[in-house]
């Protein structure tokens, strides 16, 4: 049942009373909430306090109010980010705050709704609500846990209460926690992204922008709240890794100071109630001031686009389309009609920047049919791609009708169209045949035949579905196209033509030509805003956690000239093309104290890209090209990327500086080369933050940047004249080709004066190449006779001086069918002489015999002469023999391989170095497969003799075989010659044996390794047996002779009812045995014997053992535990314990003995009703009894109690005290 309180904040008051406060009565608790916003991975940290004494006026039972008094607000240093520092205004952050009061119905510990004032702003209820968050609580029964759906400012979110006991002072604490992910009427979003909503029929939502959770705990005392302790931890998703990222936590306290009997709250009567949840509110400008800072922004963002788009162009763009949104329609009218006077040297690009600003302010979505799809959503974060596009054709044409392409994202639960770009066109086969025709301008390219023959007019599905047409869109001489450009549903660019009325098309090809033949100059520009998204999230504290996501870009063309095509092969072309363009990606997280106070980070990651092309091209009888490339900047920036943090303390934003001496910072130019031949450099630079594992992903690990620019070293270059010429001849039966291209930069002081010059005679193959430099002149000659046998001659000179000269010939003889000859020379000359000549012969037997000699001379003082011979004989049998003759070396090789089932072969080499002594080496290896059944097995050698180093000489044999349960490997290996040099023997060996499962099984396994000319010895081996209730195992090392170590470990449990559990393990080596033994054994439900024992020595040993007994009867609780524990060189010890406890009464005593030394303690406690209580302890050490008798007692309002405290000796202190109770005081 439930009492009504009309007229007041609690409607009706609950009978429940777990929770009881005393009305009339002012509680005063000690509040503190701190918001600590770091880079988990990294070192930035930024924090803001708020401390208050929160006072709770219990007007009623249910009916209370709270005032924060001492209020304060601190931000963290900026220089030093763990120390808090006061703000400027934070005295009218407080004086706000203390002058509105909370009346809020309190329902047996739930804080159901709040009333608050009619002027109160909504960022202070806010506040409060943190507070009464962490006031409230719900009532749980002792070591209970409770699952209940509780609403606080964090939103409606299921809640786990675990009791956590009582104490000896009767205190109940309680823990609360929270997974915020699960919560609703939580967050608030706003975006700009344009797209349509969709439902899903999964369980599985997208993945929160924002993981957090909170842990709260709650100490309730006297039937109300004396501690709350919070905390709460949010991560932010995008870009962390492995928990590493953007994390804000909080902390809060709410601790019980005092009780009084002040007032402070008055009798007005509040209408409004409210739950518990956070209130998302708009901050509220004044239109005057935003029309003020609409036209700064505006001036700021022409003086930054007066020439180019520059890098700060997109950030300020951004800016000006959140200033213009909060502009009523009238306000927008005014506003653009004063942009002549705010920008009055740059007044189109500012009346583009406004029109680029207005279709940001919707957010319809544009929704298309698709002829063909390919997409791919991942149900598990509701996330998602699709691309479709289209290419329609005509039976009437070999032209395309229309296309369409389209991509788009599926997100946040709506369809959002990233880019599109669709077109139509009809009638225009005329155009086309126009320019490309047999009548038209460019005739000998026919593009019009090419286009029938590509695309097919004879199709019976095309006729069928073009008969539904309408007739206007039929008629070939009705010319119609649009073209539609969009981005994120903004249409950025559109363009259509049609026929005119009469019916002529309304292209004029004309026009268009002496349109392009006369010089102008466009410019163009477009601003939009791809990404504007705000995420709000509660915190505890009540104070909101803000992530804006902002993506803005600005592109500008600036184009001029002219282009006069009279034909293919007379062109004008004069004209300068400037493209630019910026995009910024801005990320802001913060905490906001109302308007006064902000603390976080701001992430700023940039693009940008101004370059420039200036100069003229002219093309003359299809064979003369001129063109001039003008460099009219001093620099050009051809991609510049960046991304910057910012910590926000406050109202100031500070940037984190690159830190030179940590991570990665290149810079690099090309060389003085390029420098000095183009007159410019080519520099980039990078800088990266440093590597630290499991750091945040970018741009949340640190700045970074990276660009590319072209930058003059020649500051009188002005431009590169290029001229290049070709003519084909026809003489003597033959074409001769004649080419020129020169190089020059006029006006500048540095010659670079480049010109080359190619002949090339088809009919005498011949060929020559001319280059002049301002350094050098070089020629290039060369000559091909192709006959029986082909010649080459070729040679180049420098500065009219032959340099190099190479004559080659090659001839290939077709003996009879397979067999072939092979002859071949070079020749090489420099200035002084005959560098080298070389001939050579082949004789060549296909699949059978192959053989050559290769013989050079002048190269060295002594001719080369190699020789070569390869057989391929039956039964897969290769024989070899080659020989070298030079004074490096000399020397043969023989030798044969017999590949199969079995493998052998052997290799013999005589050589000399130097000309010094004739050396021996000889391989012989062989292996064999002795498989057979389930047996695999493999044996081989492989021996090694050398006359040079015998004490290396090596012989290897292994042999390895594998059968059910059995694996073994031996291997050998003999090194030296055992004449000149002793045989030292290397053998390792292992065997494995197995049986069983996983669950029950035996392994048997060792490996050995012996080297017995180094006294090596070495060994392990292991036993292994286990089963469901038992396990076995045995380790052994060896590591010298006589000399191991081992383990033994043996594990067992009982299979009966009662639990048995037992293990023994033990270590011994040389001067050391060690062991550990433990047992466990259930005698009964109510007794458990347990004993352990550990020596690490031998006679070295401790052991215990101890028996636990539950004797406890109804509600009559008893336990006992004793043992014993021996020690060596001590003598035993024992002891007992015992503890009871039956209405009231707890007793207790412990007793501990080592020889004669005896100690024992007792305690009777007994807890009358009220204030009687009983206490009588005594405590012996040895032969001295210590003992206390204490006693309370209560008539009516009469208290009186004592205490005796006995010492050894018959020594005593006693203590009396007599006291009444009244009027709520002692």
């Amino acid at each position: 049942p439930v009492q009504p309180n009309a007229g007041q904040c609690a409607r009706y008051c609950t009978d429940a009373s777990d929770f009881t406060l005393r009305p009339g009565s002012t509680y005063t608790y000690d509040y503190e909430t701190t918001t600590v916003t770091t880079v988990q991975g990294g070192q930035e940290k930024t924090q803001i306090q708020i401390t208050a004494q929160a006072d709770i006026e219990v007007l009623s039972k249910c009916e209370l109010s709270l005032r924060l008094r001492g209020v304060t607000l601190k931000l963290s240093d900026p220089e030093s980010p763990d120390y808090l520092v006061s703000l400027r205004g934070a005295r009218e952050f407080a004086k706000t705050i203390e002058r509105n009061i909370l009346r809020f119905s309190f329902q047996n510990g739930q804080v159901e709704h709040v009333c608050p004032s009619e002027n109160a702003p909504t960022w202070v209820t806010n506040i409060q609500k943190g507070v009464l968050s962490a006031f409230q609580s719900f009532s749980v029964k002792p070591e209970w846990t409770t699952r209940t759906l509780e609403t606080d400012v964090l939103g409606k979110c299921t809640a786990e209460y675990h009791s956590l006991g009582r104490n000896w002072q009767g205190t109940h604490t309680v823990r609360k926690l929270k997974d915020l992910s699960s919560c609703t009427e939580r967050e608030n979003y706003e975006t700009y992204l344009q797209g349509s909503a969709y439902s899903q029929d999964f369980q599985t939502m997208s993945l929160p922008v924002v993981k957090g959770s909170q842990e709260c705990e709650q100490v309730i005392g006297d039937n109300f709240l004396q501690t709350s302790t919070c905390n709460e931890k949010l991560i932010f998703r995008p870009f962390s890794n492995r928990g590493n990222g953007v994390v804000a936590t909080v902390s809060q306290k709410l601790i019980y100071a005092a009780t009084s009997e002040r007032r402070f709250t008055g009798n007005d009567y509040r209408p409004t109630t409210e739950p518990l949840l956070y209130t998302h509110a708009k901050q509220e400008v004044s239109s005057a001031k935003i029309e003020e800072e609409t036209e700064m922004v505006l001036r700021e963002l022409c003086d930054a686009a007066k020439v180019d788009i520059s890098i700060s162009v997109p950030r300020k763009f951004s800016g000006l389309v959140y200033k213009m949104k909060k502009l009523s329609l009238r306000s927008l009218k005014s506003f653009y009609q004063k942009i002549d006077k705010i920008c009055p040297q740059n007044t189109d690009k500012a009346r583009k920047f406004f029109m680029d600003a207005i279709p940001l302010f919707a957010s319809d979505a544009r929704k298309f049919s698709t002829a063909s799809e390919a997409h791919y959503f991942l149900e598990s974060i509701d996330s998602g791609i699709h691309v479709d596009s289209h290419l329609i054709f005509s039976t009437d044409s070999y032209l395309p009708r229309s296309a369409m392409f389209n991509l788009t994202v599926d997100i946040f639960g709506k369809s959002c169209n990233l880019f599109q770009i669709d077109g139509r066109m009809e009638g225009l086969e005329h155009v086309v045949e126009s320019f490309f025709g047999p009548g038209g301008y460019f005739p000998q390219k026919n593009i019009a035949k090419i286009l029938r023959e590509k695309r097919s007019v004879d199709n019976n599905k095309l006729n069928l579905i073009d008969s539904q047409f309408n007739q206007h869109y039929r008629n070939p001489h009705q010319p119609y196209g649009s073209l539609d450009v969009k981005v994120f549903g903004t249409s950025m660019w559109y363009e259509q033509f049609r026929s005119n009325e009469d019916g002529t098309p309304e292209i004029n090809l004309l026009d268009i030509v002496t349109k392009l033949a006369e010089e102008n100059d466009k410019e163009y520009s477009r601003s939009f805003m791809f990404l504007d998204t705000t995420f709000t999230v509660p915190m505890t504290s009540g104070l909101p956690l803000k992530i804006a996501l902002n993506g803005t870009a600005s592109v500008g063309l600036k184009i001029g000239g002219k282009f006069d095509v009279k034909s293919f092969e007379q062109v004008d072309v004069l004209g300068h093309i400037e493209p630019s363009g910026a995009v910024e990606i801005s990320g802001l997280l913060t905490v906001d104290a109302g308007h006064f106070a902000s603390s976080g980070m701001r992430i700023i990651s940039t693009m940008h890209s101004s370059s420039v092309l200036d100069g003229k091209v002219q093309v003359r009888n299809g064979e003369v090209v001129k063109a001039q490339l003008n460099m009219p900047r001093d620099r050009i920036d051809v991609f510049n990327i960046q991304s910057k943090m910012y910590l926000v303390h406050g109202t100031e934003e500070r940037e984190k500086a690159i830190d030179k001496r940590e991570g990665t910072h290149l810079q690099s130019c090309t060389g003085r080369g390029i420098s000095k031949v183009f007159g410019v450099k080519i520099c980039s630079s990078l800088d990266l933050p440093p590597y630290r594992p499991n750091s945040p992903l970018q741009p949340l690990n640190g700045p970074a940047a990276f660009s590319l620019f072209i930058e003059k070293t020649d500051p009188t270059l002005k431009s590169y004249n290029f001229d290049a010429q070709w003519k084909n001849e026809m003489k003597k039966g033959g074409f001769v080709k004649h080419g020129v291209f020169s190089l020059n930069t006029p006006e500048s002081r540095v010659d670079r004066d480049v010109k080359m010059e190619l002949y090339v005679n088809e009919a005498d193959h011949t060929a020559t190449l001319k280059i002049k430099t301002p350094v050098k002149k070089f020629g290039v000659n060369a000559k091909l006779v192709d006959g029986e046998s082909k010649k080459l001659d070729f040679s180049v000179n420098v500065d009219d001086k032959d340099y190099f000269s190479l004559q080659s010939e090659l001839g290939i003889v077709n003996v009879k069918s397979s067999m072939y000859n092979v002859q071949s020379s070079l020749e090489v000359r420099i200035p002084s002489g005959r560098f080298m000549a070389a001939t050579g012969t082949a004789d060549i037997r296909l699949g059978q015999k192959y053989s050559g000699q290769l013989k050079i001379e002048d190269l060295t003082e002594k001719p080369i002469l190699a020789k070569g011979n390869f057989e391929i004989g039956k039964k897969d049998r290769y024989d070899i023999e080659a020989s070298l003759s030079s004074f490096p070396l000399d020397g043969t090789v023989k030798g044969y391989a017999q590949m199969g089932d079995n493998i052998a072969s052997r290799f013999n080499a005589e050589y000399r170095i130097l000309e010094g002594k004739m050396n021996k080496l000889s391989i012989v290896g062989k292996m064999r497969n002795l498989s057979a059944a389930a047996l695999t097995k493999y044996s081989g050698s492989l021996n090694l003799q050398a006359s040079v180093l015998p004490e290396w000489n090596t012989e290897l044999v292994f042999e390895t075989m594998k059968t059910t349960g059995h694996i073994e490997n031996t291997v050998s290996v003999s090194l030296g010659d055992g004449a000149r040099s002793r045989i030292h023997t290397i053998k390792l060996q292992e065997i494995l044996r197995y049986e069983g499962s996983l669950s029950d099984n035996k392994v048997d396994g060792s490996i050995k390794l012996l080297y017995p000319e180094k006294n090596i010895n070495y060994g392990l081996s292991v036993k292994h047996e286990n089963t469901e209730n038992s396990l076995k195992n045995t380790l052994e090392i060896q590591y010298a002779k006589n000399r191991q170590i081992s383990t033994d470990v043996q594990l067992k449990k009982s299979t009966g009812n009662l639990l048995s559990v037992a293990g023994d393990v033990k270590l011994s080596y040389p001067g050391r045995e060690a062991a550990v033994q433990a047992e466990l054994a259930q005698n009964s439900n109510k007794e458990y014997r347990g004993t352990a024992s550990c020596q690490w020595q031998t006679g070295r040993r401790v052991a215990a053992v101890l028996h636990y007994k539950d004797k406890c009867e109804g509600s009559r609780l008893k336990y006992e535990i004793d043992g014993n524990m021996n020690l060596p060189e001590s003598s035993p010890i024992t002891f007992a314990t015992i503890v009871s406890y039956h209405r009231g009464q707890f007793a207790g005593s412990a007793e501990m003995s080592q020889g004669n030394d005896k100690y024992r303690a007792k305690a009777d406690i007994t807890a009358g009703n009220g204030l009687n209580h009983r206490m009588a302890g005594q405590l012996m050490i040895k032969n001295d009894v210590y003992g206390i008798d204490a006693a309370v007692n209560s008539i009516k309002d009469k208290v009186n109690g004592n205490v005796e405290v006995k010492m050894p000796n018959r020594q005593r202190a006693t203590a009396k005290f007599e006291g009444r109770i009244g009027n709520g005081q002692f």
